[in-house]
């Protein structure tokens, strides 16, 4: 996914609401509130993550650091991370 460049804004109306409605637009990608798109979560904990979506990240940080990925709500295990 990438977002939208949000330009720097001047004292013109024009360029003032150019710049907000690409700021709008990008918040609006990363809650997930525009076209359905989701942006991956990165959690990183020792205990297991329970509100997950699919493409979710867990960087488990217990005794060995581990990399998991959410699919069908399930945690599928990437490596182990040295």
């Amino acid at each position: 996914m990438s977002f939208p460049s949000i330009p720097t804004p001047t004292t013109d109306t024009d360029s003032l609401q150019k710049t907000c409605m690409a700021l709008k637009t990008a918040v609006e990608q990363i809650i997930g509130t525009r076209g359905g798109e989701h942006m991956p979560c990165i959690f990183v904990q020792a205990t297991t993550p329970t509100e997950i979506d699919d493409g979710d990240f867990w960087l488990c940080n217990a005794s060995k650091t581990t990399l998991s990925i959410a699919v069908n709500g399930k945690w599928l295990p990437v490596g182990t991370l040295v």
